[in-house]
């Protein structure tokens, strides 16, 4: 899945974590794979930052995953990858220049 969604150097962290997240959580709906997850970010610097479950993971990455069914981001979704507080000081997404 990560290399359908061309997965690089220069993919923002932000899009990065969502990505990763939708792997795992697709993943997750194979039978025989548990569904508990936790999820690090490690920052500049070597920083381990574990993902809040509920305000994170639990009210933003997974309703994400059902809005986009595994699609790209849109404007919206950016929005509340932008609003993640443990991936302040990471670039926020923005639309593509046209």
């Amino acid at each position: 899945m990560l290399f359908w969604l061309e997965m690089g150097p220069e993919t923002k962290a932000r899009a990065g974590v969502y990505y990763a997240f939708e792997a795992n959580f697709f993943a997750e709906r194979a039978t025989g794979v548990g569904e508990r997850t936790h999820a690090y970010v490690v920052k500049p610097g070597g920083k381990e930052v574990l993902l809040d479950e509920e305000k994170t993971v639990e009210k933003i990455l997974v309703p994400l995953c059902w809005q986009l069914e595994p699609r790209e981001i849109h404007i919206r979704q950016m929005k509340a990858l932008n609003a993640i507080s443990e991936l302040d000081g990471f670039d926020p997404l923005e639309p593509p220049k046209k």
